[in-house]
């Protein structure tokens, strides 16, 4: 059986990465890799690192980024160590915020930065990933870094006071009892604390100024687990730190100390009249306060940069042209920043207090050996050539998925497919079997779960020429795939196979990907926008036939910013679409070819469409086990108060409320959406649902977005059910607060039936004693907060959803069965139609218009 080194193993021996590895052993000052994916990117600096044996810094443009080469790359060195940790993949993430915000990072980012900056000084981290802004920064040295964290052993020598002041001085929280990571309690001889990295917290116990014992503790029980540590060794526990400062009352008073004399030398300069007497801001900064880490250099001077916290290492460019526009540009802002608030009180430190100068950069990296990572090839010196392509997408397409993987194997292609689970691993086993395709799980390390692969790790590795003829299964993690035409390599993820379904009904994909994509861009001209999907926004230029391997086919022509040039093949048609515009008909910024925004673009399209389908299987998921409540038919009040309608209900109406009245009576509970312009007819609709709900002794709760249309409702509701039994209140600013607790108090009690109001109702403090129905109106002006309150409600009660504009993700769940959906288009006789009027503004047309 191969194991994983077997499958890279050509790639390492390539003659590019041969020749790139030789020239940075010798020295060689520059030089460049082209033609790389990003996935390509990962596996040369994975190679290069296993060969070289020196740290690498490789300089990308963003967070979002630096992880998914990492990511990548911890994978590739997986692979070619045999799953030994001798080398590891670490990202320096950039700030969220800029000094001058007012504002301090958010503790994610300062924890991660921390625990990345003390690995980086402990020599733990050969291969440092750090966006450009990081990379800019300026550091302490050394040791600084090292010492911010602390590890502990049983007969360690440290007093309590001085353990506590180190956690309190590197990020954390004291909290009773420890519960969160980052809090930390001292009581008695107990210290317990839960550092970052760490699954459960630890317990310490000191027997004066010495460590007597160290256990795990559960933070939910707060009992003791176990000794942590492996026998015969005493128990160990590595506390990280969660700030790269670290804090103290010195500190503060140091810098509280250098802003006032900066606002003095300042205020001569300017010969401003000056005073001795203390500033009185001075207090504020002499403790703790928003953003004060980017004061930090007042007191403890930032003389490093990153690179010199290494030895002796290689800087890796990820596409160094545009690293360097983005270099200008974001010192530039830095500059636009810092004039707003150049005279704003305490004094702002300036730009290079925080982050080395264009020069200070290129003189921190001018004698290192440098590598530049290129995407797109170019004839020039020092330049190595390693052509890639990214993998094919197949958006869950099992069928295709076979057809492509039997097509290569017949080509003698090395096929692996990567999953970052044993279970998605299993499952594409089933799958192979199915379509009687021959495959072979590769070896990582002897630590694999599967017996069938941590046999395989002991036994030699198969040759390049061994591997064809099956397809290769391995465990990893990565974003996007590799295609090596030229090795006749194929790297295909988990992503590149699911990453994206068709959401049709099965039965409605009759056609095939080409035959549909045509009929869609049937009325394409050259100027309209297309969206290619691995490489984004561009402009749709017609047809055209070129010369390719001696014979002439034909091809769609794309361009994207800077006129680069995209042939789209006719069999890939499957990738392009027709740009569709948003509501405001704005155009599109055409996106660079092999630029970035577009794959960040699609990775939080992608974020948010798993978030939205995860929580909508919890939620249905949860309404059906719960089921709903059958409510009974109508009764003779229902028809009394039908017919109490002063109009005529149009056939949209009648046709919604049987809907409505079918979903009320079946013991699945509803959650249906009402769609209608202004004065269709939907409240009406909701009231006759709301009196069905009241009868059977339920209460019902209607939201609306606004004071106003809340007030609407509740005289509405007033004014229909006024001659029946049913109590109606409302909850909004018109009520008094002794009102609206009586209102509360009440609703509880159950002796509220309709209760009406805005985001009031979602309060803490306002329960139902037995809630049946809950009628939203216009869902989309609702915000986060309150949104995450509806769901909670929603799993347990019918719902009703009314909008005459339902937002795009409402709309699509209703079209696509996961609500059910009525629409009222037909607008009841009579209805005048709304008068909208542009026009410069008037304060007699405002005027006019309110008082209409």
């Amino acid at each position: 059986m191969p194991n994983a080194r077997s499958v890279l193993q050509p790639v390492i021996e390539h003659s590019a990465l041969r020749a790139a590895h030789q020239a940075l052993g010798k020295g060689q000052a520059e030089l460049s890799l082209s033609g790389l994916t990003r996935t390509a990117k990962a596996l040369a600096i994975a190679g290069l690192a296993q060969e070289l044996g020196r740290p690498l810094v490789v300089v990308t443009s963003d967070n979002e980024v630096a992880e998914e080469l990492r990511e990548a790359t911890s994978t590739f060195l997986g692979w070619l160590t045999g799953g030994a940790s001798r080398a590891a993949a670490g990202v320096l993430p950039g700030l969220d915020c800029l000094p001058y915000e007012g504002r301090s990072p958010h503790p994610d980012i300062s924890e991660r930065r921390a625990v990345a900056l003390w690995n980086v000084a402990r020599g733990r981290t050969p291969i440092l990933i750090a966006p450009l802004e990081a990379a800019l920064g300026r550091y302490r040295d050394k040791s600084y870094y090292a010492s911010l964290a602390v590890e502990l052993k049983a007969d360690d020598e440290l007093s309590m006071e001085d353990l506590a002041e180190h956690l309190a001085g590197v990020g954390y929280e004291k909290g009773e009892p420890v519960r969160e990571v980052g809090q930390f309690s001292v009581r008695g001889g107990i210290v317990d604390v839960f550092p970052p990295d760490a699954p459960w917290p630890f317990r310490i116990e000191f027997f004066g100024d010495r460590i007597e014992s160290l256990r795990e503790f559960d933070p939910d029980s707060q009992r003791s687990r176990q000794p942590t540590g492996a026998s015969p060794q005493p128990a160990s526990a590595l506390l990280l730190p969660l700030s790269e400062s670290r804090r103290s009352g010195r500190m503060f008073e140091e810098i509280a100390k250098a802003l006032v004399e900066r606002a003095r030398t300042r205020d001569r300069e300017r010969k401003r009249p000056r005073s001795e007497v203390e500033p009185s801001w001075a207090p504020s900064v002499s403790r703790e306060f928003p953003g004060w880490e980017f004061f930090a250099p007042l007191a403890e001077p930032h003389a490093h940069s990153l690179f010199s916290l290494f030895e002796q290492p290689i800087v890796i460019w990820d596409e160094p042209p545009e690293r360097e526009r983005q270099l200008q540009q974001f010192l530039e802002n830095l500059e636009v920043k810092y004039d707003e608030v150049r005279d704003a009180e305490p004094p702002p430190l300036e730009p290079d207090d925080f982050f080395l100068t264009a020069p200070e950069f290129a003189a921190a990296t001018e004698k290192l050996p440098r590598l530049a990572l290129k995407e797109l090839a170019l004839e020039a010196s020092g330049e190595f050539n390693l052509p890639g392509q990214p993998s094919p997408k197949f958006h869950g397409d099992v069928k295709a998925l076979a057809a492509d993987l039997r097509s290569r194997l017949d080509r003698s292609e090395v096929v692996t497919l990567v999953f970052p689970t044993g279970g998605k691993l299993d499952r594409m086993r089933e799958v192979l079997s199915e379509y009687k395709l021959p495959f072979e799980t590769l070896a990582v390390g002897s630590t694999e779960a599967d017996p069938a692969v941590a046999a395989a790790a002991s036994k030699p590795a198969a040759g390049a020429e061994d591997l064809a003829g099956r397809v290769l299964l391995v465990r990893g993690e990565m974003e996007s795939g590799l295609v090596l035409p030229e090795l006749r390599l194929a790297i295909i993820t988990d992503r590149d196979l699911f990453g994206g379904f068709a959401w049709g009904a099965p039965a409605r994909k009759e056609r095939s990907a080409v035959s549909s994509f045509i009929s869609d861009l049937s009325d394409l001209k050259a100027g309209d926008y297309v969206v290619h999907m691995d490489h984004g926004i561009g402009l749709y230029h017609g047809l055209r036939q070129l010369a390719v391997e001696g014979s002439t086919r034909d091809f769609m022509l794309l361009t994207y910013q800077d006129d680069a040039r995209l042939y789209v093949p006719l069999e890939r048609l499957d990738l392009v679409e027709k740009y569709r515009a948003g509501g405001d008909g704005a155009k599109p910024h055409l996106d660079r070819l092999g630029g970035l925004t577009w794959a960040r673009t699609k990775t939080r399209v992608k974020r948010a469409l798993r978030d939205m389908a995860e929580e909508l299987l919890r939620l249905y998921a949860e309404r059906k086990m719960r089921g709903g409540v059958a409510y009974s038919p109508d009764t003779p009040w229902q028809k009394e108060f039908e017919d109490a309608f002063q109009f005529e209900e149009t056939p949209d109406q009648i046709t919604s409320l049987a809907d409505l009245k079918r979903d009320l009576e079946s013991p699945q509970p509803m959650d249906r959406l009402l769609c209608g312009d202004v004065g269709y007819g939907k409240t009406e609709l909701a009231m006759r649902a709301a009196f069905k709900v009241a009868q059977d002794g339920k209460q019902v709760a209607v939201l609306a977005p606004t004071t106003v249309l809340a007030f609407q409702h509740y005289a509405t509701f007033c004014q229909r059910m006024a001659p029946f039994p049913i109590r109606i209140e409302m909850l909004s600013r018109f009520r008094t607060g002794a009102e609206q607790k009586k209102v509360v108090e009440e609703t509880e009690a159950g002796r509220v039936d309709v209760v009406i109001g805005t985001h009031r109702l979602l309060s803490k403090d306002v329960a139902f004693r037995d809630l049946g129905l809950l009628v939203v109106d216009e869902e989309q002006r609702f915000g986060v907060a309150a949104k995450e309150k509806l769901k909670k409600l929603r799993a347990n009660v019918d719902v009703l959803t009314m909008s005459a504009t339902p937002i795009p993700r409402t709309l699509h769940m209703a079209v696509g069965g996961l609500r059910d959906l009525s629409v009222i288009e037909t607008p009841p006789r009579g209805r005048l139609a709304i008068q909208t009027i542009v026009a410069p503004f008037s304060d007699g047309l405002v005027q006019s218009a309110i008082l209409q």
